[in-house]
């Protein structure tokens, strides 16, 4: 299956709009067009007249001085590529983005998909005074924003009403489900989204799109509705590798676009089934396989199979018990006020968290320190991992957003990943590939992504 990308990338887009072939209008009409015939539930709030005046006033006041500095560059007669003669200082100039809304903007309701906040009848309806610090850095960039996505309720498992445009019936995921939906159906080419269990790296092999979660606490989380803050992850929804890379450059200041080269490939890969490969279906299985004998047949890299400590085994339910004791405390007040606007599947959790021992949960805070340290060990000998992203195709939106267990691990350990697209299941539908590594080694993550998504969509 060949990975779906735009006619244009978003970072070729840049090139074109900075060189003067190619107006910020005419790149996000399409885009706007789409949303705003959004038949897939994608947007909680979009306004149209509210996009076209950040068109308009970044097309009249920003525009010109990089036409300026073209001009300069164009009489010293240097014949460069597009992504050169980008300025530095436009980093997102005219690029659509879509922001899930559990993230603040200013003016905007934040709805985390709940009863409490979501529409003008919700006790708690307000609109934001100011934009969260990751949405401040976007505008700053030059960035449109095109409004908010669907989330699950406060970034759980209750599924919300979004359609998987790569898959009609089935779930997008969850919990970002606007976001990965929005970049899939081309609503817009770049997307923000959160991950706590598996909300960026699920939504996106279910919908067939890069999702990136890069290492935790990389994106400040200051105006992010919080679930569980020794999780809590913003992260990033693309249509490739390289504008995964390239937004992330553009809000963090790294220089990871960089590794987006094709002589850039890993030294050693291990594969890794996970401790909880019982969980995968015929569909997975198959394509892994298929995988497994394409990777071994590649020139220049190791390929060998990884297999994690025995104490890892027990990683999942780690995770539950953390998650649920930590959204207890992070949604207190909401328990507490307004429970009977709680949905069955976050009220279970918050139980849960309510009725767990402080000094259970903070042990297992020291165990889960204790498993980041071994799987840096674990892992020295090797540049990533490759893993599945889900255990298979997406389910049927009736059975929920599916289940996070191929992520929980990682989202614990706090390491980057990131879902590359290009392997389907025998009806067509999308199954995504997981690229990860240690914490801190997002550079090798996004490295070794580029090269599988060459060639995955070679074959």
């Amino acid at each position: 299956m060949k990975i779906q990308k735009n006619k244009t990338s978003a970072k070729n887009a840049l090139g074109q709009i900075m060189r003067g072939s190619l107006s910020i209008s005419d790149y996000c009409q399409p885009f706007i067009e789409k949303s705003i015939n959004d038949d897939l539930n994608v947007w909680t709030h979009i306004d149209e007249g509210e996009i076209q005046q950040q068109v308009e006033y970044l097309s009249a006041n920003l525009q010109s001085k990089f036409e300026e500095n073209l001009a300069v560059s164009r009489a010293s007669h240097q014949k460069k590529s597009d992504s050169e003669r980008i300025d530095p200082s436009a980093k997102l100039l005219g690029l659509p983005l879509a922001i899930k809304d559990i993230i603040d903007i200013a003016g905007i309701e934040t709805g985390c998909g709940s009863k409490i906040y979501q529409g003008l009848e919700a006790p708690l309806y307000h609109k934001k005074a100011i934009d969260a610090s990751v949405v401040s850095r976007l505008r700053a960039a030059g960035g449109i924003l095109m409004g908010k996505t669907v989330t699950t309720e406060f970034a759980t498992f209750q599924a919300a009403d979004t359609k998987n445009p790569a898959a009609l019936g089935r779930t997008p995921g969850g919990s970002s489900s606007g976001s990965a939906a929005a970049v899939a159906a081309g609503m817009a080419p770049l997307a923000l989204g959160t991950q706590t269990a598996g909300s960026i790296v699920r939504p996106a092999s279910y919908c067939g799109v890069v999702g990136f979660k890069p290492t935790i606490g990389t994106l400040d989380l200051s105006g992010v509705k919080a679930l569980a803050r020794s999780f809590d992850t913003l992260g990033v929804f693309a249509g490739c590798v390289e504008d995964a890379a390239f937004l992330m450059d553009s809000l963090t200041g790294n220089h990871w676009l960089v590794q987006c080269r094709e002589d850039n490939q890993p030294r050693k890969v291990g594969l890794c089934r996970s401790p909880y490969w019982s969980a995968a279906s015929d569909d997975l299985c198959k394509v892994w396989e298929d995988l497994v004998y394409l990777l071994k047949s590649m020139d220049g890299v190791i390929v060998d199979e990884f297999h994690l400590p025995p104490e890892f085994g027990g990683a999942v339910e780690l995770h539950k018990r953390v998650l649920a004791r930590e959204a207890f405390d992070a949604l207190h007040f909401e328990w507490k006020t307004y429970r009977s606007l709680i949905r069955s599947k976050l009220a279970i959790i918050l139980e849960e968290g309510e009725a767990s021992k402080t000094e259970c949960y903070l042990a297992d805070i020291q165990k889960i320190g204790s498993l980041r340290r071994e799987f840096d060990r674990a892992l020295c000998d090797f540049d990533v991992l490759i893993t599945p992203s889900s255990p298979g195709v997406p389910p049927p939106i009736e059975e929920g957003t599916g289940d996070p267990i191929f992520n929980r691990l990682w989202s614990m350990l706090g390491v980057p990943a990131m879902n590359v697209p290009g392997l389907q299941g025998e009806k067509g539908w999308p199954i995504g590939i997981q690229v990860v590594s240690r914490q801190g080694e997002d550079a090798k993550v996004i490295a070794a992504s580029f090269w599988l998504e060459n060639i995955l969509n070679a074959t």
